[in-house]
């Protein structure tokens, strides 16, 4: 018996060495290195294991240490790095990645090494190489010295004739003319020193590159080649770089940042290098991204009409003059964020589908659209839209799903009218006094900030609404005014809303919807009803209960959240016709007649807790079952705690016989 378990349980070890190569490949390096040790099958294992990945950051978990600590940890990263030259076996090698934390000590003995491992690596014919030698963690701001840099042996050039994918980051780079490199795919260099002519014979010996990426290489001047196969091409940071002239037929996606500083007024001064006009004629571009540029109109349409086939386009911190006349065709999404126009917004690109624009400053003028095929629209932060753009903007995009305000100035009366949008956000539009709704299709709305006037709501009976009403300030009091401006608000939804969410801070104020003069708003369509507000001191959870139930008493599900606590009631369906024996006057009948189901989760049995507990079951006649989830409490007394609720609960009287209640115990997550 016994020789059977150990059979069984070493099954694994008879498996195939590649499948215990996968295996070992889904593990942490720290705990791939222990397989070593089970047995000599899984030391040959580990010893021939095709990826070699030493990250010195997983050594010094602390870079704040001082030069002590770090010197000894460095130590031990270089008898790390000694111990895997010296174990394992660098034939058939697949990856190598090698990752240096910045220091200024011990650098050359770390340079030693890794040659090593390079020129066996490269004569073991490595795929993927991914190597990380930063001597300062703000080389991309300060001109260090070559000397102080890693310099990549001329061996990985030369004899790579294997390398499918190679990461360069904070060393330096010489290419001489003798670049092996043919099967090479993805080229990556970071903050690494090389120059112009380095750079352009290291891209020419790869013609098989399909991603290109440059990043914070401040040597460079003038970059210029040519290239049949690059498909995706990301370029930024550069301080020095003052021309750009690419031929790329291939290309899909390009990606410029360029350099930017800061003038004495805090004001970005950005590059006045035009890349998107350093490419010449590319038919196959679709994804274009550009940052931090300063851009005419001339020369931004001439750039544009380059790329016929251009679908994305972001912006970032741009300058520019004006919109071009025609931006291509074939472009459907733009992405802008915190541009700076010296006039008016106003955009230009007839087949548009979606439009997202974000401002962090003040100063942006949105002007209005006219795009026949827009679909979604969204505008985030300080970007000023007066009410009249808005309402035009609505009218002239007639294929308008999406629309979405965020922290937008400016607007006070919104106005949509819209027969297409199914999705709208105002969001903090700090300025709204009054919303008016004409969209027959809407079938999700939200609104966050001040309680407005809601003078129209006229959407589909499918509708998903979230009202979150917040206090501006601090001097809330609570006046009858606020409440029955609730109560007018949920009167424009009544028609429609087949679930909705109120969210108000103030749970006085909820409770104050309660009105025995006021008919709750029939909401002929409501579904679920969920209330979200903060219990105060003085205010009782049975009279909140009451409060929103007097929103409505057609809903099949309400919910009530509390924060640290839910309580969710199921009523059966409600005959409006008939008026059944619930009185829409009095919502307590509701409870009488129609609830079925209670879930209250996170119970404390605090006073508040208990009295509405005692409430549902001396009122609920039709109440089958209640679900109470107690929340965790760590110490013994927890389980008699948990007894005394149960004994308590059962001792209580219940309208209805066939009632029961459940208790659980919430995870404390």
């Amino acid at each position: 018996m016994e020789e059977n378990d150990l059979l069984l349980s070493d099954r694994i070890s008879s498996l195939p060495d590649h499948i215990l190569h996968q295996i070992i490949s889904l593990l942490p390096t720290k705990y791939a290195a222990c397989t070593s040790t089970l047995s000599r099958r899984w030391e040959s294992l580990w010893s021939a294991f095709p990826v070699i990945d030493i990250d010195e950051y997983k050594v010094v978990n602390d870079l704040h240490a001082n030069g002590e600590e770090l010197e000894k940890l460095r130590s031990l990263f270089i008898q790390c790095l000694e111990r895997s030259l010296s174990r394992r076996r660098l034939l058939h090698l697949e990856k190598l990645r090698i990752q240096t934390v910045p220091a200024s000590h011990h650098n050359g003995d770390i340079y030693h090494l890794a040659d090593k491992f390079l020129d066996a690596a490269i004569k073991g014919s490595v795929k993927e190489l991914d190597l990380s030698f930063l001597t300062n963690p703000h080389l991309q701001y300060i001109d260090e010295e070559c000397d102080s840099c890693y310099r990549l042996p001329e061996v990985v050039f030369s004899l790579g004739s294997c390398l499918v994918s190679l990461v360069l980051e904070g060393c330096h780079i010489e290419a001489n003319d003798v670049i092996n490199l043919p099967l090479l795919k993805t080229l990556v260099i970071r903050d690494v020193h090389i120059s112009d002519g380095s750079l352009k014979t290291l891209i020419q010996g790869s013609p098989k590159i399909e991603s290109l990426s440059i990043r914070h290489c401040h040597e460079l001047i003038t970059v210029q080649f040519s290239h049949f196969c690059i498909k995706s091409l990301s370029l930024g940071g550069c301080r020095k770089l003052e021309q750009l002239k690419l031929d790329l037929p291939s290309l899909k996606y390009f990606k410029f940042k360029g350099h930017y500083i800061f003038d004495d007024a805090g004001d970005v001064e950005t590059s006045t290098l035009n890349a998107a006009d350093s490419i010449g004629f590319c038919s196959t571009l679709n994804t274009l991204s550009l940052s931090y540029m300063s851009m005419i109109a001339d020369t931004f349409h001439h750039a544009l009409s380059n790329f016929p086939n251009l679908e994305r386009m972001k912006l970032r911190s741009c300058r520019i003059s004006d919109w071009p006349q025609n931006s291509g065709e074939n472009l459907k999404k733009l992405v802008m964020k915190d541009c700076f126009f010296e006039d008016k917004l106003y955009i230009r690109a007839r087949n548009l589908q979606s439009i997202f624009y974000i401002h962090s400053f003040d100063g942006c003028r949105f002007t209005g659209l006219q795009l026949n095929y827009l679909r979604s629209l969204t505008l985030l932060g300080k970007v000023e839209i007066f009410d009249v753009d808005l309402e035009s903007t609505v009218l002239h995009c007639p294929l308008l799903v999406s629309l979405t305000l965020k922290s937008c100035t400016k607007l006070k009366n919104i106005k949509i009218l819209s027969p297409k949008l199914e999705f709208l956000i105002v969001d903090e539009c700090l300025e709204v006094k009054d919303v008016r709704i004409l969209a027959p299709n809407l079938l999700f709305f939200k609104y966050v900030g001040a309680l407005p006037k809601f003078s129209r709501a006229f959407t589909s009976n499918k509708l998903t609404a979230e009202l979150h009403f917040k206090e501006m300030d601090h001097q809330h009091k609570h006046h009858d005014i606020e409440p029955s401006a609730i109560r007018d608000i949920l009167k424009r939804f009544s028609r429609y809303a087949k679930s909705i969410t109120l969210v108000h801070e103030c749970a006085r104020c909820v409770v104050m919807l309660e009105d025995g003069n006021v008919a709750p708003p029939p909401l002929n369509y409501l579904s679920y009803l969920k209330v979200q507000t903060r219990l105060r001191a003085m205010i009782s959870l049975v009279d909140l209960l009451s409060g929103a139930l007097h929103i409505s008493v057609c809903q099949k599900n309400l919910c009530i959240d509390l924060g640290s606590s839910t309580i969710e009631l199921e009523f059966q369906d409600i005959d409006l016709k008939g008026r059944s024996s619930c009185d829409p006057l009095d919502p307590h009948d509701c409870v009488r007649d129609h609830l079925i189901g209670v879930k209250m989760k996170n119970f404390e049995a605090n006073e508040e807790e208990m009295r509405l507990v005692k409430f549902l079951l001396r009122k609920g006649l039709n109440l089958r079952t209640m679900s109470i989830s107690i929340k965790a409490r760590t110490g013994l007394a927890f389980h008699e705690y948990r007894a005394e609720v149960m004994d308590w609960v059962n001792n209580l009287s219940k309208a209805s016989p066939y009632s029961q209640v459940v208790l659980s115990t919430s995870s404390t997550g």
